[in-house]
């Protein structure tokens, strides 16, 4: 516990040898105490991919990412360990059909690593769909969740930065109804979702359509 403490005050302070070596050291000793599918030693999986995406050794962090889902293929003792393959089977991992549920943070914490990994390497085919498979582990109160609206908001961005601008508008417009809803029409994650939208619709040359949004909201 003390040197995977100590490597994330050093993260956080900028001293990453430092705290690679300290997380490396808290992993290997984690593995042979604990086992490979404890949370402790996945929370050091995930302090360590955390570190290396900050340093910008992207493909490291997603092997540290990847790493932290393929103990859960495991059984350890008595405890089944429930598993987020189904969520990435897209990207051909193989695992259980057992999938956490929504509001599981390990679930979401993985996926949201892998896609901004993926996002930050250009590999925009994967980043799209484990934004679609974030989506869908949402259930019938998605529409009441701000964090759902944000993940439509970056799927629109995405898809503007494809070119992909009919489809770009849809997302937007869904997450700014969404937030308009939940977090107010003054509120900046209401207001950001609204310049895309507009921006989104001047890419495509759709002045009186702009010009109609800022009125709109200018009222």
């Amino acid at each position: 516990m003390a040197m995977h403490n100590l490597g994330l005050v050093f993260g956080k302070q900028g001293k990453s040898a430092e705290a690679e070596a300290l997380y490396q050291r808290a992993s290997s000793g984690r593995i042979k105490v604990l086992g490979p599918g404890h949370e402790l030693t996945l929370q050091t999986f995930r302090g360590l991919g955390l570190l290396y995406r900050r340093q910008g050794k992207l493909a490291d962090a997603e092997a540290l990412f990847l790493r932290t889902v393929e103990p859960f293929k495991y059984e350890q003792e008595s405890q089944k360990h429930e598993t987020i393959f189904d969520v990435l089977n897209d990207l051909g991992l193989e695992g259980s059909r057992t999938v956490l549920g929504p509001e599981h943070e390990s679930t979401l914490g993985t996926i949201r690593n892998l896609r901004v990994c993926y996002f930050t390497q250009g590999k925009i085919a994967e980043a799209e769909a484990l934004y679609l498979q974030e989506l869908k582990l949402y259930g019938p109160d998605a529409q009441q969740n701000e964090i759902f609206f944000g993940l439509m908001n970056d799927l629109g961005v995405l898809y503007s930065k494809q070119g992909r601008f009919a489809e770009a508008e849809a997302k937007y417009q869904q997450a700014l109804e969404g937030y308009q809803t939940v977090l107010g029409p003054e509120h900046e994650r209401t207001l950001r979702t609204l310049d895309d939208l507009m921006l989104c619709y001047e890419d495509q040359g759709k002045i009186a359509e702009t010009d109609a949004l800022s009125q709109e909201w200018s009222a």
